[in-house]
């Protein structure tokens, strides 16, 4: 079984642990695996699962799991941009790393914001996080003083 499987497996149990299951520390014990290993694997997973709901590990030939689990700190919004990336040009931890933490605080945009066109500007560099929150502010200003007009 390869470790984004162990993660997807471990993943399961400690959602159900939430209801009298196992937590990651007990699924380690039972498992004879580190908790660490187990707490990255599921960090991976929940990556996967967010990008690929339902979807199995097969699809990656490629070692993954390493790569996934540093795209967690990034938020959850990003992630499936990220992974997609990830996939086209074969990050490997390293890249990946850098790729989350550079964007890992922006705040998702408002509904009517070009997400994509977003996200893409986000990780190729032309957009910086700060450019996000900005333009979140400047809309909610001009909404402000939209409501404000007529009184």
């Amino acid at each position: 079984m390869n470790a984004l499987k162990h993660g997807l497996h471990a993943l399961k149990a400690v959602e159900k642990g939430k209801h009298g299951g196992f937590n990651i520390g007990g699924y380690a014990v039972k498992a004879g695996r580190s908790i660490q290993t187990i707490s990255r694997e599921v960090q991976a997973a929940k990556v996967w699962a967010d990008f690929h709901p339902g979807g199995n590990s097969d699809a990656f030939k490629l070692p993954v799991t390493k790569p996934l689990a540093e795209l967690h700190v990034a938020e959850e919004w990003l992630w499936p941009a990220l992974i997609g990336r990830l996939v086209q040009d074969g990050w490997m931890v390293e890249t990946a790393r850098t790729q989350a933490a550079r964007i890992k605080d922006v705040p998702e945009p408002d509904a009517w914001a070009d997400r994509e066109a977003i996200v893409e500007a986000l990780i190729a560099g032309e957009m910086r996080p700060a450019d996000v929150r900005r333009l979140k502010e400047h809309a909610a200003d001009a909404c402000r003083r939209l409501a404000t007009v007529g009184r």
